[in-house]
């Protein structure tokens, strides 16, 4: 089972992620009747789901990082999230899409990983498509 393709959403700060997130969030059940997929990952708070797929990502390929928010494993149910990834690698779907501003903190042994696991989930001539969004520098 595989995907045809996977976007990596990357947003830096300011960029409009956010709305992009919610909104996959919401329709995400009506995608995946059209063979896209937008992972729901479980939060810490019970019934509550991040469409910001930046704290999932980080706990599957072991990066760490406190923010101003604190330790990033206080919000994600970190059973749940490695529930969702193995769903994800039994999936045949024609397209995975993951959203994460934070992923432009990750080290490069971190990216590496993240690329080697987002390959394996692709189809032998399936594509993985990075979209890096920045906000003007100058707005």
């Amino acid at each position: 089972m595989a995907f045809q393709e996977i976007l990596l959403h990357i947003g830096m700060p300011k960029s409009g992620s956010t709305s992009i997130q919610r909104a996959l969030g919401e329709a995400a059940a009506e995608l995946r009747k059209h063979g896209i997929i937008y992972p729901r990952f479980p939060s810490v708070h019970l019934g509550e789901v991040l469409d910001n797929h930046t704290y999932p990502v980080w706990y599957k390929v072991g990066f760490k990082r406190e923010n101003f928010f604190g330790d990033p494993a206080k919000f994600i149910d970190a059973s749940g999230c490695q529930d969702v990834w193995d769903e994800l690698s039994l999936i045949d779907g024609k397209k995975l899409i993951l959203i994460g501003a934070g992923l432009c903190h990750m080290s490069e042994l971190h990216v590496k990983r993240l690329s080697e696991f987002l390959n394996s989930l692709l189809t032998s001539e399936g594509h993985l498509r990075i979209l890096l969004v920045m906000r003007e520098p100058s707005a």
